[in-house]
């Protein structure tokens, strides 16, 4: 209770009327006084502890919470990052335990009891968060190191493929011209060579996408089993030309330290699964302390209320002998009656006359001090007021700023509609082109100018730009079919490797034309489920793309890898060829946008196949990666639902959907 308030000056006043009233006065601030004690001792100390002793118990969630975060890390600096807010949150926990083991009720014996079970069980869990942390560590060192290797085996295969390709090539070259027997069975010795190290090279590659030990085992034994008979197979080989032998030779020489010994892929592969599988029994050793903390900390919370609750129950019961004892001095307060009212005329009336007046000035908006002095009632009721004003004068402003962000919502709005223009305006250019030729040179073989040798280039002219027409009118509905959301999907088991496969066929012209080959990569199993047509029309695009945008004699690479935690299949179409610069990666995938500000370019097209190819995979849940480097070549992957384990296992028993449409081709 504070003197400045004006009940207590009241009562004050009502002491100094009279002496008989004296001794119950006297009494009656005694009893005052203890509940002011009372009360500081419940606002500054008790309620301060159960408010850090329900913060223990938040802060031991957060810090159960963060170490899932500490164990899901692909990076140093990630796990740096987690570390420190782990250290952060500990800090703060450290500070709330030390405050309350200096604590006078904990002396006393109130919480001392439940404190040593939290510091026990705080020391067991920032031990298990430091184990964590080391094997977190520890598993980022490993995965590095697996990841280097993992590269260099592919490049490996890549080599190997390579070098295979050259062997067949030799091999077809001679295949007219005379060849002895002996050569023949060289060629053929080393082909057999060289599948035995694709296979050998191909159980490190697919280590990846394996956790499992015993998968990870078999491998291994699979890679050995190969490997010796590379070995075997090296010196058994009829002697082929010197320079082919030499490049066996380092083939082998390479591959070895990568497949046996204790720095070995497979080793690697194996340390870290053994590494993921500490991390998740320290996750769940974490969760166990964490409730056991939590506990603890409940346990001094619920020792600290009973003790609120002690406390508060001889207070009322003071409070109602202090309220007995003043309706006894009440009945002696007549005599002060007129010195209370000028008491209340000058204390009170005046000042909330004042406090009127500045409120009303305010109000018609005008600036007036609104009177704060004091420490009573009228002067929280003051404060109040001049917060209430605050708050007006900050609505204003946030109005204010509501209106400005509105004329820019506007002014956004005003773009758009311009960038609609523009749109309409391209449109108008890409169909008048088509069709001012189609009209001019229909009208040259209308009107008989056009001489017979001139008839069938002008006709073929009439049928170049009626196909570009229709090639723009067919991309321009499809996006706006899928825009619109009136595209349905079917979806259906689809073997994305066959259907790639089968689709090359669409682009042979473009290909032989440009003397391009094309090189696949898929996993073992690629079976997805998607829209059939949805997902041909992606694969054409992006094949006609590559074919395109690909320098002369090139390798188109179409591959895929699984991503069983996403449950997806990422699959990519890489060309090497003219690329796309950095800035403009992004707007390729808006409609009517290549790299150039021309619709019409050396490579030709609508600018609409990305756009067309980023709206299917979004309508499937998939998104569209554009990796580029100019002049050097472009990757673009989309990826697609996996096929479930039941559609998985009902596929194994019926025709693939996708067999059938093929059936109908």
């Amino acid at each position: 209770m504070r003197w400045s308030l004006l009940s207590v000056r009241f009562v004050t006043a009502i002491a100094l009327f009279g002496v008989i009233t004296c001794g119950s006065l006297l009494a009656a601030l005694i009893a005052f006084q203890e509940l002011r004690g009372g009360f500081d001792r419940l606002q500054n100390r008790t309620l301060p502890e159960l408010i850090e002793a329900g913060r223990i118990a938040q802060y031991s969630q957060a810090i159960a919470s963060t170490a899932p975060q500490l164990a899901a890390v692909d990076s140093e600096y990630a796990r740096r990052t987690v570390t420190h807010e782990i250290d952060d949150q500990l800090r703060l926990l450290d500070e709330y335990l030390a405050g309350l083991g200096v604590d006078a009720s904990l002396a006393d014996g109130i919480g001392e009891a439940a404190l040593a079970p939290i510091l026990a069980e705080r020391d067991q869990l920032v031990a298990n968060l430091d184990a964590i942390d080391e094997t977190v560590a520890a598993r980022l060192a490993v995965e590095s190191r697996f990841n280097q290797k993992l590269g260099a085996m592919r490049s490996l295969l890549e080599r190997a493929y390579g070098f295979h390709g050259a062997v067949i090539d030799r091999a077809m070259r001679e295949v007219g011209g005379e060849i002895a027997p002996e050569e023949r069975r060289s060629v053929a010795a080393v082909n057999r060579w060289l599948e035995t190290v694709d296979r050998m090279l191909l159980e490190g590659v697919t280590l990846a996408g394996i956790e499992n030990p015993a998968l990870i085992r078999r491998n291994e034994r699979r890679a050995g089993a190969f490997l010796d008979e590379a070995e075997s197979g090296l010196s058994a080989t009829e002697r082929p030309p010197a320079s082919v032998m030499r490049e066996m030779e380092a083939l082998l020489a390479a591959a070895t330290p990568m497949l046996r010994g204790p720095e070995s892929i497979f080793a690697s592969k194996a340390r870290l699964a053994a590494l993921r599988r500490a991390e998740a029994g320290l996750l769940a050793k974490n969760k166990m302390l964490a409730n056991r903390f939590v506990g603890a900390s409940r346990d001094l919370s619920a020792a600290l209320q009973r003790q609120t609750e002690a406390l508060s129950a001889r207070f009322s019961n003071a409070a109602r002998e202090s309220a007995l004892m003043l309706a006894a001095i009440a009945l002696l307060g007549a005599l002060g009656v007129l010195g209370i009212w000028l008491f209340v005329r000058r204390r009170i009336l005046t000042r909330l006359a004042r406090l009127g007046r500045a409120l009303e000035t305010q109000r018609s908006g005008r600036d007036a001090a609104i009177p704060t002095d004091g420490e009573d009632e009228i002067t929280e009721i003051g404060r109040a007021a001049r917060h209430f004003v605050d708050a007006v004068t900050e609505r204003e402003q946030s109005l204010r700023a509501a209106k400005e962000e509105a004329e820019r919502l506007a002014a956004e709005a005003e773009a758009a509609n311009r960038a609609k223009s523009v749109f309409l305006a391209n449109m108008s250019h890409e169909l008048r082109t088509p069709l001012n030729a189609i009209i001019g040179f229909s009208d040259l073989l209308t009107d008989g100018r056009a001489g017979a040798d001139k008839t069938s280039e002008y006709a073929a002219d009439i049928n170049d730009s009626g196909r570009h027409l229709l090639l723009l009118i067919n991309d321009l509905l499809d996006y706006t079919k899928i825009e619109a959301g009136q595209r349905e999907l079917a979806p259906a088991p689809i073997d994305a490797e066959r259907t790639v496969r089968d689709l090359e066929r669409l682009i042979q012209v473009q290909m032989r034309e440009r003397n391009l080959k094309i090189a696949y990569a898929f996993p073992d199993d690629s079976r997805i489920e998607a829209d059939q047509t949805a997902f041909r029309q992606v694969i054409v695009n992006l094949l006609s793309n590559a074919a395109k945008f690909s320098y002369e004699g090139e390798t188109i690479e179409v591959g895929a890898r699984r991503d069983e935690a996403a449950g997806r299949l990422a699959l990519w179409v890489e060309d090497r060829g003219i690329g796309i610069a950095p800035e403009e990666i992004e707007r390729v995938l808006q409609p009517f946008h290549q790299e150039t500000a021309s619709y019409t370019k050396r490579s030709g097209g609508t600018g609409l196949g990305l756009a067309i190819v980023d709206s299917l995979v979004r309508l499937h849940g998939g998104e569209t990666q554009i990796d580029s480097v100019k002049h050097q070549g472009a990757r673009v992957t989309v990826s697609f639902p996996l096929l479930s384990a039941e559609e998985a296992s009902a596929s194994r028993e019926d025709p693939p959907a996708e067999a059938a449409a093929q059936a109908g081709d």
